[in-house]
């Protein structure tokens, strides 16, 4: 689905008005509440993880696997 029209639904739906350039910064604001009630909780980088079969086990169609580092992925939310 084209970005425009899912903005568009969401704006009929949701009686918001929306633009296709909101949608980057309410992801980052909901990134940004989740991260701060995990952290409440006591969650900390160790556990944003991904299980260790991802990282071998191959992913069909494409066969690929997870190959993030854990040093990259505690560079997403510093």
């Amino acid at each position: 689905m084209e970005g425009a029209r899912a903005v568009e639904i969401c704006n009929g739906v949701l009686g918001t008005s929306w633009t296709v350039d909101d949608i980057g910064r309410i992801g980052r604001e909901v990134l940004d509440v989740e991260r701060a009630f995990n952290k409440g909780a006591g969650f900390t980088n160790a556990d944003d993880r991904v299980p260790e079969f991802m990282k071998y086990e191959k992913l069909p169609p494409h066969n690929n696997v997870f190959d993030v580092s854990d040093e990259e992925l505690d560079k997403v939310h510093g």
